[in-house]
């Protein structure tokens, strides 16, 4: 089993759990290969992100790649001097670099691609479900018939998906959980209001609804208090200047994806969400899907 995972972290992490529990159901000696890209969206080592006994029940290999960094890693700076040529020159590797590992690691082994999966925002989810319940066909029945599979996508895929036991397949870092441990130590919600790029989930989960939503939370129990994550500081201004003390976040945290402290405050965000006792996420946000099987805690999708 090859997986090529990219994306969003948390698509990437769903992605290579699923990978992880065929390759233990289906192969007598089990051997899972991760493609793991450095990109603008995630931009971490994969070893910054788990502890290294993740997956250590089978034979595991990480190929990393810098897709943003070529320029700068390579010294080229010192020749390419603008960010915009250096960058293009660096996409320019990172796809020559990717044919090369393509053709190695998908030498017998059938491909799945999971990089046209229909637009929800023009199609709606019955057209991606079924869009995804074909992909699952066709990756079961390989599976089935013992061939070796290479996957290419930022999806999970297994349908249903049994999650009770991704806690315990999926190890992050132990300073991580340290930390979210200390800031979620009481019962608390979790409200997760993804913002900035993800245009569905500012549309459909606006931030109005979440306002209800913790009002009513309120009136069920006046001492309540909420953990709150989102990619927009200035959603997190208001909401503390409306409910004070009742929100809890992380403290000093680094906003955004580019840089490894900012991966490290997003996830862990994502722990603090799956140690509450419910979390109110956003529409189509792996972020707040991923954070509910983490902590096998419900979820209420905030959506008109």
């Amino acid at each position: 089993m090859v997986v090529r995972v990219h994306s969003g972290l948390m698509s990437r992490i769903r992605m290579i759990y699923d990978a992880y529990i065929i390759a233990k159901k289906y192969e007598k000696n089990p051997k899972l290969v991760i493609l793991w890209t450095r990109e603008v969206c995630c931009n971490i080592r994969y070893f910054d992100v788990f502890d290294t006994e993740q997956f250590s029940d089978i034979e595991l290999k990480i190929i990393e790649v810098n897709k943003n960094g070529y320029w700068e890693t390579k010294n080229i700076y010192k020749l390419i001097k603008n960010a915009k040529i250096g960058r293009a020159f660096s996409e320019v590797v990172h796809r020559i670099y990717f044919k090369i590992l393509f053709k190695y690691y998908s030498k017998g082994c059938e491909v799945v691609q999971f990089n046209d999966a229909p637009e929800v925002m023009n199609s709606g989810f019955s057209e991606y479900n079924q869009w995804k319940e074909g992909k699952w066909a066709q990756i079961l029945k390989m599976c089935e018939e013992h061939r070796n599979i290479y996957i290419d996508g930022y999806e999970s895929f297994i349908i249903p998906r049994d999650v009770s036991g991704i806690c315990n397949v999926i190890r992050f870092k132990t300073e991580y959980i340290s930390v979210a441990d200390k800031i979620i130590n009481r019962d608390m919600v979790g409200v997760h209001i993804r913002r900035t790029d993800h245009k569905l989930a500012k549309e459909l989960s606006p931030v109005e609804l979440f306002v209800q939503k913790i009002d009513d939370e309120i009136n069920k129990n006046n001492s309540i208090m909420f953990f709150l994550s989102t990619d927009d500081q200035k959603v997190e201004n208001e909401l503390i200047l409306k409910y004070g003390k009742r929100i809890v976040t992380q403290k000093n945290k680094a906003w955004g994806r580019v840089s490894k402290e900012e991966m490290i405050s997003g996830i862990i965000d994502c722990l603090c969400l799956s140690k509450c006792k419910k979390i109110y996420g956003s529409i189509s946000s792996q972020f707040s899907g991923f954070a509910a099987e983490y902590g096998n805690i419900p979820i209420e999708i905030v959506k008109k």
